[in-house]
C-alpha cells in the first residue's frame, strides 16, 4: 500500500496542500494540527485511510472530507473534539471504521453519524459521555461498537440501541442471511446494571464486554444472560450483593435469586415497551411462493420483538 507520513510545523492544514500526493494511506498523527480548511484534502481522491490522531482539532467543518469518496478508515482519536457539526462527516459514503476515542464528547454525535450509514465499526472509548440517548445509533448498521473506559459514570437509556437490531440482508434457497451488531464494549464505565432487553433484541451479539464495572448481580443481570444465550461476557464480575461479590457473572445461576417469575414479566416488557413506533420492520418478499413469504413472516415475529410488516410483490422472473 502506498502510505505517506507527513510532518508539519503548522497548526493549520490549508487548501490544496496535498495536490500531487498519490497515496492510499495518509498519516498525519502526532502533529499540532488544530484547524482544517475547506479543500485541505483536495487531490486525494484515491485515499482509503486517513489518520489525524493525537492532534489538537477542536472542530471538523461541514463537508471537510467530501472529496474522499473512497475513504474507509478515519482515525481522529485523541484530539480536542467535544461535538461534531451535523454535516462534518458527509460525503464519505464508503467509510467503514471511525475512531473518535480519547476526545471530550459528552453525547453521541448522532446527527453527524447519520451521514455515514454504511459505517460498521465505531469507537468512542475514553470520552466523557454522560448518557446514551434513545436512538443514538439509529441510522447505522454497526458490527462493532466500543463505548468503554468512559471517564464518568455512564447512563444508558433503555432505547439507546434501538435501530441496531439484526437485519435481513438476503434470502437464498429458504435460508435467511442476517447481519447485526456482534461486539458491544461497555467496560470500565461505571455501570451497575444493564437493561436485559439488549441481548433479547440484539441477538447477534457474540461479545458483550461489561468488565471493570461495579455490577449488581440481580435478576436483570441473569435475564441478560438468559436472553443472550450465544453471548459471552469476558471478565465480567459481580460487585454486589455481598454473597456474589467478586464472582464472575458467568458462574452465577438465576435459581439463586428465584428469578423465574420475573423472567416472564420482563419478556413481555421487551416486546411491548422497547423501541416502539420507530422500530417497526418492513420487508418486501419477492418470492413466487406465498408459503415462503408466510414462513419468513413467522420467523421474523419469533426472532424479534418488533412489529413486522411483510409486503408481498409479484415475482416477474
Amino acid at each position: 500500500m502506498n502510505s505517506t507520513y507527513q510532518r508539519t510545523s503548522s497548526d493549520k492544514l490549508g487548501c490544496n496542500g496535498f495536490l500531487g500526493v498519490r497515496a492510499l494511506s495518509l498519516r498525519l498523527e502526532r502533529n499540532i494540527i488544530s484547524e482544517l480548511e475547506q479543500g485541505s484534502f483536495n487531490g486525494l481522491d484515491m485515499l482509503q485511510i486517513l489518520d489525524l490522531s493525537h492532534n489538537s482539532l477542536r472542530e471538523l467543518p461541514a463537508w471537510i472530507f467530501d472529496r474522499l469518496t473512497k475513504l474507509h478508515t478515519l482515525r481522529i482519536q485523541y484530539n480536542d473534539l467535544s461535538a461534531l457539526e451535523e454535516w462534518s462527516l458527509a460525503g464519505i459514503p464508503q467509510l467503514y471504521e471511525l475512531d473518535l476515542s480519547g476526545n471530550s464528547f459528552r453525547a453521541v454525535p448522532t446527527a453527524a453519524l447519520c451521514k455515514i450509514s454504511n459505517l460498521k465499526k465505531l469507537i468512542l472509548r475514553r470520552n466523557i459521555l454522560h448518557i446514551i440517548s434513545p436512538y443514538a445509533f439509529y441510522a447505522l448498521s454497526l458490527d462493532y461498537l466500543d463505548l468503554g473506559s468512559n471517564r464518568v459514570a455512564l447512563v444508558i437509556d433503555p432505547d439507546a440501541f434501538c435501530g441496531l437490531d439484526p437485519r435481513v440482508v438476503g434470502i437464498e434457497s429458504g435460508v435467511i442471511d442476517w447481519e447485526g451488531l456482534t461486539t458491544l464494549r461497555l467496560d470500565h464505565s461505571g455501570l451497575v446494571t444493564l437493561d436485559p432487553c439488549i441481548t433479547r433484541r440484539i441477538w447477534t451479539l457474540s461479545e458483550l464486554d461489561i468488565s471493570g464495572n461495579p455490577l449488581h448481580c440481580d435478576c436483570s443481570m441473569f435475564l441478560l444472560k438468559d436472553y443472550g444465550v450465544k453471548t459471552v461476557y469476558p471478565d465480567a464480575q459481580c460487585a454486589s450483593p455481598e454473597p456474589y461479590a467478586g464472582l464472575s457473572l458467568e458462574s452465577i445461576e438465576p435459581h439463586m435469586y428465584h428469578c423465574k417469575a420475573q423472567h416472564g414479566n420482563n419478556s413481555r416488557s421487551c416486546q411491548t415497551s422497547l423501541c416502539q413506533n420507530k422500530d417497526d420492520i418492513h420487508l418486501i418478499c419477492t418470492s413466487s411462493s406465498n408459503a415462503i413469504c408466510a414462513s419468513l413472516l413467522l420467523i421474523m415475529i419469533n426472532l424479534t420483538s418488533s412489529f413486522v410488516f411483510l409486503l408481498f410483490t409479484k415475482n416477474t422472473v
